[in-house]
């Protein structure tokens, strides 16, 4: 089942529109890299359950990825701080913020970099899905493969989009160093 976030692509076309305006105070189109990365995901037991791909585009990062024994539901997914994952995830430290902005989507001093809207799975646990992640790229000062890199991480439950840190969305259920 592809998922098909239609006011995801919205809001990166708003994104988009901002970035092209110099609203955003961040990254320029002007500064688009090039390349991908990957992260596998695993549970706490060390099975893999998924898989994704940062590919470079003019307005952020395309995710795109696959969940596979997750369990059916609503989970939060976001990128975090560091590139570690250990078996309660918790290497993996915050959330990708590099501008200290506060969580959630419907924060109104903005989101974090990490931010990402929740994926629904659907019975059967299995589920494709393309995301994107706004103004973020893979190298840079604020790049997630850089430094001490990232991790992608998927939660127990869904994100409220307004609870900060971390949206109140439960355990670390996956996680995903990203390199590339």
């Amino acid at each position: 089942m592809r998922l098909t976030l239609l006011r995801r692509s919205a809001a990166a076309l708003a994104f988009a529109v901002l970035s092209g305006c110099g609203m955003l105070g961040g990254g320029s189109s002007s500064q688009v890299g090039t390349g991908t990365a990957t992260a596998t995901l695993r549970n706490a037991a060390g099975a893999t359950v998924g898989s994704a791909t940062f590919t470079e585009t003019s307005i952020g990062l395309l995710v795109t990825g696959s969940l596979n024994g997750i369990g059916s539901g609503t989970h939060a997914i976001h990128v975090h701080e560091t590139g570690q994952c250990t078996p309660s995830f918790a290497a993996a430290g915050g959330h990708h913020n590099p501008r200290s902005k506060r969580h959630g989507f419907r924060s109104p001093d903005g989101h974090h970099a990490g931010d990402l809207p929740n994926l629904h799975v659907p019975q059967g646990g299995t589920l494709t899905f393309d995301l994107t992640l706004p103004d973020v790229r893979l190298r840079g000062s604020e790049g997630l493969v850089e430094n001490d890199g990232s991790a992608l991480v998927i939660h127990a439950a869904a994100d409220d989009y307004t609870t900060d840190p971390a949206g109140n969305s439960g355990d670390r259920i996956a996680c995903g160093v990203i390199s590339g």
